[in-house]
Order: structure tokens, then sequence, then C-alpha cells
């Protein structure tokens, strides 16, 4: 039978795999039921940040990291270890966090400590302090600046996006002369007896009739013409 981990290499194991931002992964370090408490007022639970509520599972536990999947842009966080504490079945993890929100695009970095206690290699005790002022004013930061967002009563809303700057538009094509004027540019054409049908742009659509002095010999007109 394979001992548990221990107290230590699951701290480790827990890092690498947050790291790795595999939930499911994540959450088979978690004891069935973990005593899990935030550093948030009881008030603001739910209420100010859609993933900061208290869990006790460890279903709780994997909705809690797809929740920060899901409200924040992959490959854009950070964690910066300070110290890992450890004490027989309990460790401490101080450091600072960073994320960049997918609602807002801000950024924003927070300081923590997570209280850890592992029993037969399991989380049993997830207890975390963090810097959630942080947290909350980039969630309700207006989005894509970092400005505050006003109060539902306050007039003031955040400023509508900055609109997308139109194409240049290329300058238009000067018009082909009509037919006769067209014409009267080409003396040659004139005189050969080109008539012109149709004329843009893009496109000239003419003819030239059969006439005795365009042939060559046996009446075949002139492959010139």
């Amino acid at each position: 039978m394979t001992p548990p981990m221990s107290t230590h290499a699951v701290v480790e194991a827990l890092l690498h795999r947050i790291a790795k931002g595999d939930p499911a992964k994540i959450v088979e370090l978690y004891d069935d039921q973990v005593d899990w408490k935030l550093g948030w007022p009881e008030d603001e639970h739910r209420s100010a940040v859609p993933w900061i509520r208290h869990r006790s599972t460890r279903a709780d536990v994997e909705d809690h990291y797809r929740a920060l999947g899901k409200y924040h842009i992959p490959n854009q966080a950070n964690v910066d270890i300070a110290a890992i504490l450890v004490d027989g079945a309990d460790a401490v993890i101080v450091g600072e966090l960073g994320q960049t929100l997918r609602a807002t695009g801000v950024t924003y970095h927070a300081a923590f400590a997570l209280y850890l206690t592992v029993s037969d290699g399991l989380i049993t005790r997830h207890h975390i302090l963090e810097d959630s002022l942080a947290v909350k004013r980039a969630f309700e930061a207006c989005p894509m600046t970092n400005s505050p967002r006003p109060l539902e009563d306050d007039p003031a809303r955040c400023p509508p996006s900055p609109p997308t700057p139109p194409e240049p538009q290329s300058a238009s094509e000067p018009e082909a002369p009509a037919g006769p004027d067209l014409l009267a540019l080409m003396p040659y054409a004139v005189g050969l007896g080109v008539e012109l049908e149709s004329a843009s742009a893009q496109q000239a659509v003419g003819h030239l009739p059969w006439a005795p002095q365009r042939c060559t010999a046996g009446g075949t007109l002139h492959g010139g013409a």
C-alpha cells in the first residue's frame, strides 16, 4: 500500500496543479469534507465576487476552481510564493497572486496567506486570507479601464468604449468619359472606325466593322483589327 503524501508534498502538488489549471486534478488533493473559510465579510460573499463563498465538500472545491477559470483570462495568472511553512499536518503558504478578469480586462494583485491542514495525504482545512478589496475593486471596475464603477444610483455610468475607428476609404476612381468623348481622346481609333459600346474605369467594350480597306488578301479582315 502506498503511504500517503507528506504535508509538504501535498502543498507542492497543489501549487503545481493550480498552475496547470485543471480543477479535476486539483480536487483529487482534497478530502470529501473540507473546512473552508475565507477572509471576506459575510455580507459580501457572492454578492461582490461570484466565486467567493463558503465551501464544504470536494464538489464545492471543484466548483470554486472552475469559477476561477471561468472569470479569469487563462495564461495570464501568476503567483509569487514568498514562503511555505510546514509544521506537522499544518502548512501556511504566503505570497501574492495576479489575475486578469475577463469581464473588465483589469489585472489585479492581491497578497494572500493560505492555511492548510493535511490528513492522510488529503487537504481537510482550507482557510485563506487575501486582499479582498483589490479583488473586489478589479471585479467592479469599468470594462477595459481601472476606474471604479459608479454606484447604481449614480447618474454617471462607465464611459462607453471608444468607437472603432472607421476603415480608411480609398479615393473614388474617376469616372471614365462617355463613349464619344473617350474616342475623341484616341484619334487613331477614330481613324480606324472603332465604335465604342460601353466604357468604365474597369472595362471598355467596342467593335470594328468590316470594311474592304481593313482587309488583307481575299477579303479577310486584318488580324490587327
